[in-house]
């Protein structure tokens, strides 16, 4: 009788053995989902009936059933689903959704994304044998009990990493709510930090809600005692004034090896401009002076932080001439005319200059440039009738100058203003 309880018990272990599934193939093969926050664990949908049983921050657990509706969290200001799980021990529950982020389809995320999901990838500090995935929470901002299904969404989106044990880090990489959203758009990953161990570089852009402008951010993670510690971070949006882009939208980033390099346009107050050339001040609400702005930074091991490499210069913009045309002595195509240019000519920006015109009852903008010629001579050209050389804004300024919005507020642009090159 002994043996066959004994056998029976060996055969009731084997079993329990046989069905536990990694980390790796919860979150391959199962609906997987990952504590974003300290949760405890239910043992039904409601605060009423709460186990011991608690979780800190990237707990993995496999979601075995939700509820039909959403439910008010103890807060009484959101309402998320509840998610019943099986906890790495087996232990069954219910978590509350406003802690839980639950895996995304393929198909449901960013296409920049798409490289990464599901991917296996090593990192260091427990993280030696990972896998990387995409989840994300869905409820709804609480504003009118009699009309739940006009309540605005609340959505966070997260990058999550797993190690082989099922603990996990998470990086926001979006959301969407009543007072904001934020959105991927770029995410790289490149040992910047020069240890073998690739660090996690993301842009984002966030905008408030009734909001035009765009705010970029880059961020680089790294690593660093089982978690992800933020290295770097610079605002990458230019701003024409408070709360109006600048034609230039954004810095450039360049990543090369452990140096991370700037460049953008500068559209400035001409009083600042630092050529030493003159500026012809008509209107500030009309004009900027142009600079070309570079920096870069450089990671220095023995401080682990990344350092100026070169402080920030500013230098002219140079361009060339594209038809041949006229420089006029002031902003209009009536104005006396100062030089006759020939295509190929090249110029040095000074100042953006722009005109309201009505034709036809129709308000346009009519954008200038105000140049200097290598023979010395000053005068106003049409911006379209040049192209801006050796500078990564050039195609961008040629959108813009080509067909300039009447409110620089609806100026926007699917360019990437994140490279990386491989050292």
């Amino acid at each position: 009788m002994t043996r066959t309880l004994g056998i029976f018990f060996l055969f009731i272990v084997c079993g329990q053995m046989a069905r536990a599934d990694t980390a790796a193939q919860i979150i391959m093969n199962r609906r997987a989902a990952v504590t974003v926050s300290p949760v405890r664990l239910f043992d039904d949908s409601s605060y009423t009936k709460q186990t011991e049983t608690t979780f800190t921050e990237g707990e993995l657990v496999e979601v075995i059933g939700e509820t039909t509706q959403e439910h008010l969290d103890n807060t009484q200001n959101q309402t998320f689903k509840w998610y019943k799980v099986r906890t790495a021990t087996g232990q069954i529950g219910w978590i509350f959704g406003d802690n839980l982020a639950v895996v995304l389809s393929e198909f449901s995320i960013d296409a920049t994304l798409r490289p990464f999901y599901k991917k296996s990838a090593r990192f260091d500090n427990g993280f030696e044998k990972a896998t990387v995935w995409v989840a994300g929470t869905n409820g709804h901002d609480w504003k009118d009990p009699r009309y739940p299904q006009d309540n605005p969404s609340y959505k966070e989106f997260y990058l999550v990493v797993t190690n082989e044990r099922g603990k996990s880090v998470v990086l926001n990489y979006a959301n969407e709510s009543e007072t904001s959203k934020k959105n991927l758009q770029s995410l790289y990953f490149q040992d910047l930090t020069e240890n073998k161990i690739d660090e996690i570089i993301i842009e984002t852009a966030s905008t408030p809600a009734g909001g035009t402008v765009e705010e970029r951010i880059l961020e680089v993670y790294s690593f660093k005692a089982g978690a992800l510690s933020k290295i770097f971070e610079e605002r990458l949006t230019l701003l024409w004034e408070k709360d109006v882009p600048s034609p230039a939208l954004s810095k450039f980033v360049e990543i090369e090896g452990s140096t991370i390099r700037m460049a953008y346009l500068d559209f400035i107050d001409c009083d600042k401009y630092a050529q030493g050339l003159p500026t012809d001040s008509r209107s500030k609400t009309q004009e900027r002076c142009i600079e070309y702005v570079t920096y870069s930074f450089v990671w220095d091991a023995a401080t682990r932080q990344f350092k100026p490499l070169y402080q920030p210069t500013r230098r002219t913009v140079q361009a060339v001439v594209n038809q041949p045309t006229i420089l006029t002595a002031t902003p209009s195509v009536s104005a006396a005319q100062t030089a006759y240019i020939q295509p190929n000519d090249r110029l040095q920006i000074i100042k953006h200059y722009e005109n309201i015109k009505i034709q036809n009852g129709v308000k346009t903008i009519e954008s200038w440039f105000y140049v200097k010629h290598p023979a010395g001579v000053l005068g106003y050209i049409l911006a379209p009738k040049v192209s801006l050389k050796n500078i990564e804004h050039s195609s961008l300024l040629k959108s813009y100058y080509d067909n300039p919005p009447l409110m620089k507020q609806d100026w926007h642009s699917p360019n990437r203003f994140v490279s990386i090159r491989n050292p």
